[in-house]
């Protein structure tokens, strides 16, 4: 059986062992999600899964979408020229905003790519530029 869970108030049951119960509405609280399920694989064998959130979508945008994922056979093709159209978006933001150095140190040059949008952890923490961090 597949639990889901919109919070995060069950996490230390969960890690404790113990049962935890599925969630179908969360309200008051800041939203999660994880998802519980025991999978047996044999020898060699694979499991795939999707979890795909849409965020700050309309009544509108959510009834398209979820008549698309209705009517699609290959969700996962879909899904994944989704996040390649995204991925070439998001690489031309953040090279907007100089993101994109490479350098022999491939784990730093990472770090920069990440970093160059990110707000900064702490107020006194300020950039002294602030790239532009919008599709427009």
């Amino acid at each position: 059986e597949t639990v889901r869970l919109l919070s995060s108030l069950q996490l230390d049951a969960f890690r404790a062992g113990r049962d935890v119960h599925p969630e179908t509405r969360m309200c008051g609280r800041r939203g999660s999600y994880f998802v519980h399920e025991a999978v047996d694989l044999a020898p060699g064998a694979q499991e795939d899964w999707l979890i795909v959130a849409d965020v700050e979508y309309g009544h509108a945008e959510l009834a398209s979408l979820t008549q698309t994922l209705a009517t699609t056979s290959d969700i996962a093709r879909l899904v994944q020229e989704d996040v390649d159209e995204n991925t070439r978006r998001l690489a031309a933001i953040v090279g907007r905003a100089d993101g994109l150095q490479t350098t022999g140190d491939t784990l730093g040059s990472a770090h920069h790519f990440a970093n160059v949008c990110r707000p900064p952890a702490t107020p006194w923490a300020r950039r002294t530029t602030s790239p532009t961090c919008s599709s427009t």
